[in-house]
């Protein structure tokens, strides 16, 4: 084959190529959240519906830009769950509980019997602050503090019979006022700061922060456990 006809070959590979390389860089850059400019901190469920789940979300552990990665769950009823759903709703810190965005984990499958009032621990399958906050960036900005409250959305029992969340149409934290008096609380939560690239714990009623570096723990304090 003469040099000129290798040539004439070469160019439309040399665009498909091209092509492919800025798909990627385009694709991964739309996956990607800005570095900059955001706070985002993981609660347990304290909204509309709170005293009538039967599971209750009593911790939420997060790790970075990994994002959701455990929650602990005190089963509230008088029966033995086998499987959850895990759901989050974000709006912005300290606002009006405007819903911004929401989302839902596949069932989980609990191994071993979580027996009536029980607490468990559960690991879920990471659910990333891209896959989480990437429905509110506007262009390439995210500016703000956002809140991400995590709640059981469905219970599947052993008899066979399931539980289903009632979507709540605002998620404003609800205030609990107690007839006598309540356990000290240190009232603070994991914040992730993407200036920072690092946790902080911040002010937040009714909740324990245990700060571990690269990985965070939202803690309901202990009479919002029941």
């Amino acid at each position: 084959m003469s040099r000129s006809k290798s040539r004439i070959l070469a160019i439309p590979i040399t665009l498909f190529c091209l092509a492919l390389a800025f798909g990627y860089v385009r694709n991964n850059a739309e996956n990607k959240l800005p570095r900059t400019g955001w706070t985002v901190g993981f609660h347990p469920y304290r909204a509309a519906g709170f005293n009538e789940v039967p599971v209750r979300v009593t911790s939420v552990g997060s790790e970075g830009t990994r994002g959701l990665t455990n929650v602990a769950l005190r089963n509230r009823t008088e029966k033995t769950v086998t499987a959850v759903k895990i759901g989050w709703y974000v709006s912005t810190e300290n606002g009006p509980g405007t819903i911004l965005t929401r989302g839902e984990s596949a069932l989980i499958a609990i191994p071993n019997n979580f027996n009536p009032r029980e607490n468990l621990e559960l690991n879920v399958p990471p659910v990333s602050l891209t896959k989480i906050l990437r429905p509110v960036v506007k262009g390439n900005t995210l500016r703000g503090d956002f809140s991400v409250q995590v709640v059981v959305t469905e219970v599947v029992y052993e008899d066979g019979s399931k539980w289903t969340f009632s979507q709540p149409a605002n998620v404003a934290r609800i205030e609990i006022n107690y007839s006598h008096a309540m356990p000290a609380c240190a009232n603070q939560s994991c914040r992730w700061h993407s200036d920072l690239g690092a946790y902080q714990c911040e002010g937040a009623i009714g909740e324990l922060c245990t700060n571990e570096g690269t990985s965070c723990t939202s803690s309901a304090c202990e009479h919002l456990n029941d």
